[in-house]
């Protein structure tokens, strides 16, 4: 009996082990590590002034400049995509009022920037309705228009940061 015991024993270990093979290694292959998660450092206007977040309050022109903004990813071969989006709402999604891409860094840096274009941030139609929220978003991967939420979901793996601010939207004044 104890030995028919020690065969079943013996066969139930043998089906419940496994060849566990690790993933690759290199970082060129898929799994090879972690996919960091961007981050926005800053967001400067034109004049540069460095936006502060909520509660503080930003006021932009209609017609601004450009704005830099400084992202960072630990992933130095992605390119990172910025959106910009005013009052966004899941339900009623409406397309980035601003959209810029900071590439991979020829100096293999984390740390990189780009130039958004401001001037669609702020219509006229906005001057009447302040406040608004501005919402500055960084995404590891191109940012799906289909997706959910719409117009911010990002493929697999990806990762996104996002960034809010409140915003007023001021007449433009004569050069």
């Amino acid at each position: 009996m104890a030995r028919r015991v020690h065969i079943l024993a013996m066969l139930m270990l043998a089906g419940t082990t496994a060849c566990v093979v690790p993933p690759p290694l290199a970082l060129d292959e898929p799994d090879a590590g972690l996919n960091g998660v961007p981050r926005i450092l800053s967001v400067r206007l034109a004049d540069g002034k460095e936006m502060a977040e909520e509660p503080a309050v930003v006021d932009l022109q209609v017609g601004a400049e450009n704005a830099t903004m400084t992202v960072y990813d630990s992933d130095l071969g992605d390119t990172l995509y910025v959106q910009v989006f005013v009052d966004y709402d899941p339900g009623a999604s409406t397309p980035p009022r601003s959209h810029c891409n900071a590439p991979p860094s020829p100096s293999s840096a984390a740390e990189r920037s780009a130039s958004c274009p401001m001037v669609a941030v702020c219509g006229a139609d906005d001057t009447t309705t302040n406040p608004h929220r501005l919402l500055v978003e960084v995404y590891d991967r191109e940012p799906l228009i289909d997706g959910s939420p719409v117009f911010r979901a990002v493929p697999a793996p990806g990762q996104a940061t996002a960034r809010t601010f409140s915003l007023n939207c001021l007449a433009a004044t004569a050069r």
